[in-house]
């Protein structure tokens, strides 16, 4: 432990994937199985697969899941999707969407995604303009208090109760509590000003450096320019890098891109809301720094308290490493003193 009392990450002994296989082992029952075992090996370096297996739990993360949907594009010439394929992370349930049999998720959930284990809290993610809840992969591995689920950009007039029947199908009661990195803050937004309309509490929201759209409007030819500057830093942000060397993940990322761009573009942050924000900004962002001081602030947007933290690293950073690990001590010192503040409550 650190001498906050903290897990001292950096001290732990280094863990091999093969560490991380529990449960009883189940054998692989067919030539799907047998083939995506032995993919699941080259991929995560580990001798002895079961069935039932996790990918994430084996220690899959996001980049070794895009070589993992590659190889199995390549070997089966199955046009499995991302989404899909994310979602059943067995590969008992992969072999069944390779062989287009009843899928094990639920349409609509789709598009949301627990990244981590069950635990007593639940915390809701939105995703930056690259629309993909994957991006926060790296942040649920490292949150002890909460389940992290993570949401991909819903590409619908109704998104807003689509996410809000979602969070429920999970969490039926309140209260919740939203995050959102840069975009995914000001859905997040959104999402809480509904949630309160419709008498639900949202006891606080965790915005990464996402500051309040006052009012943009942008003509065709500006339009098409955003586009090709969002895709032009996504292909130097490591969130998005490996994604958009493979043709296929870089023709959805793309589409989401332009699709959540465009939702952005008309979007503005006008409510006033009764609910606590936590505001996590980067550091020396080149996108910000010169306009710093001209930049809305979240207080005007809430009839709470908008408590302000610096985290660490630029704006595209602040999911990756090594900024990753320090941005989640801030976020999960807020998370430990929230819930002693709620336990000390009652």
């Amino acid at each position: 432990l650190t001498a906050n009392g903290k897990v001292d990450r950096r001290s732990l002994p280094e863990v091999t994937n093969q560490d991380l296989i529990q449960g009883e082992y189940k054998a692989p029952e067919n030539k799907e199985e047998e083939k995506l075992v032995k993919i699941w090996q080259e991929v995560l370096g580990i001798n002895e697969i079961g069935t039932e297996d996790n990918f994430f739990e084996l220690g899959g993360n996001s980049i070794s899941f895009v070589q993992l949907l590659s190889k199995i594009r390549e070997y089966f010439k199955a046009g499995i999707g991302l989404d899909s394929l994310y979602t059943n992370a067995t590969i008992k349930s992969m072999a069944k969407l390779i062989r287009n049999e009843e899928s094990s998720f639920i349409v609509g959930e789709e598009d949301l995604h627990l990244l981590n284990g069950k635990k007593d809290h639940n915390i809701f993610a939105f995703p930056p303009i690259g629309g993909f809840g994957m991006v926060y992969n790296g942040m649920a591995n490292l949150m002890d208090t909460h389940s992290l689920y993570a949401f991909d950009f819903i590409n619908s007039d109704n998104r807003i109760d689509q996410y809000i029947e979602l969070i429920r199908m999970v969490q039926p009661e309140p209260p919740y509590q939203l995050l959102g990195y840069s975009a995914g803050g000001n859905l997040a937004f959104e999402i809480t000003a509904e949630m309160e309309r419709q008498g639900l509490e949202v006891s606080y929201i965790i915005l990464l450096d996402s500051y309040p759209i006052e009012g943009a409007t942008l003509n065709k030819a500006d339009t098409t320019n955003l586009y090709d500057n969002i895709i032009k830093e996504a292909k130097t942000n490591p969130a998005y890098q490996k994604y958009l060397e493979r043709d296929y993940f870089k023709e959805e990322i793309i589409k989401k891109i332009k699709l959540y761009s465009d939702y952005v573009n008309n979007l503005v942050n006008h409510h006033i809301i009764d609910t606590t924000i936590h505001f996590i900004q980067a550091q020396n962002d080149e996108h910000y720094v010169k306009d710093e001081l001209s930049l809305p602030k979240w207080d005007e947007f809430t009839k709470k308290d908008v408590l302000n933290y610096q985290g660490y690293g630029n704006h595209g950073d602040m999911l990756s490493e090594p900024y990753l690990e320090r941005n989640m001590e801030v976020i999960n010192q807020i998370l430990t003193s929230l819930q002693m503040k709620a336990l000390n409550t009652k």
